[in-house]
């Protein structure tokens, strides 16, 4: 009788300790699949250093292009509102010609890219990623 009880009060610690982990990792597991659905190829997105900071979700993705190649790792942040944020991998058009409604197009388009990366950098900073550059 006291092996099937302390059976009974394993297996019911082992569901309990489940349960918490897995609503733990639900945020997490929800933003990489709101990042993936994003992507060109989403069943191709591969996700490292993902954690919870401040009330977001951030890390790094990689994913296959049109191409079918990977473009490399990129920083992300789905913050607690729903806002989907990722670092831009082409870049920006920085040529000093054309004319001034042109070059004033240009500028806001870098001013955009500086304040969503500044955005998720507020989340993902490199000393609260390992493996990110300063």
């Amino acid at each position: 009788m006291k092996r099937r009880e302390g059976l009974v009060v394993f297996i019911t610690a082992a569901a309990v300790v489940a349960a918490v982990f897995g609503w733990l990792r639900y945020p997490i597991w929800r933003a990489q699949k709101m990042v993936a659905d994003q992507m060109l190829d989403p069943g191709s997105a591969t996700f490292r250093e993902v954690r919870v900071v401040k009330g977001a979700v951030c890390g790094f993705v990689n994913a296959k292009n049109r191409y079918g190649a990977y473009v490399g790792y990129t920083m992300f942040a789905v913050e607690d509102t729903g806002a989907i944020l990722i670092q831009p991998t082409t870049s920006p058009d920085t040529s000093i010609s054309g004319t001034l409604g042109e070059k004033y197009a240009r500028m806001k388009e870098l001013e955009a890219r500086l304040a969503l990366l500044k955005r998720i950098l507020g989340y993902c900073d490199a000393q609260q990623l390992p493996g990110s550059a300063k």
